[in-house]
């Protein structure tokens, strides 16, 4: 893939797919991961910034993979829905006891913190790959001068 060009919207599509596996994945195994040592209560109150996470990092990997930093803003909303019932999806599995008590009130500020840590992730994440390859074009330039 040729960076700095936009994409086919085939190939967009497989790597938006791609990335929101990776995602949920991660959401999945991070949450699973914490449920054997955190009590429920903690779960709730670490798991929108394990969506953050995980937002930044698919908003960097599709900012370097499509080249384009400016385009491409519904797609950061769709993977952030994803990730929202992700890991609303991860409570109900992982920290059921908590769930049953009081669940509507913890989904619902759950699903609203974590839809906003997420996009606000992949936004963050695609800001970071735009700097990382100024940076980057910038270094090139010094050292083709230097030669």
């Amino acid at each position: 893939m040729v960076l700095g060009k936009e994409m086919s919207p085939a190939v967009f599509t497989r790597e938006l797919c791609k990335l929101i596996l990776v995602g949920v994945g991660g959401i999945a195994l991070l949450c699973g991961f914490f449920s054997l040592f955190l009590a429920a209560a903690a779960q709730v109150a670490l798991l929108p910034f394990i969506t953050g996470f995980n937002g930044a990092v698919s908003g960097y990997n599709l900012a370097e993979k499509s080249g384009v930093f400016s385009a491409y803003w519904k797609s950061y909303s769709i993977i952030s829905l994803f990730f929202c019932i992700a890991g609303v999806i991860a409570l109900l599995f992982f920290a059921p006891p908590l769930m049953a008590e009081e669940w509507q009130e913890i989904v619902l500020s759950f699903a609203v913190f974590s839809l906003f840590t997420s996009f606000g992730g992949l936004y963050s994440g695609r800001w970071i790959a735009r700097k990382a390859r100024e940076n980057s074009s910038q270094e090139s330039v010094k050292a083709q001068q230097q030669e």
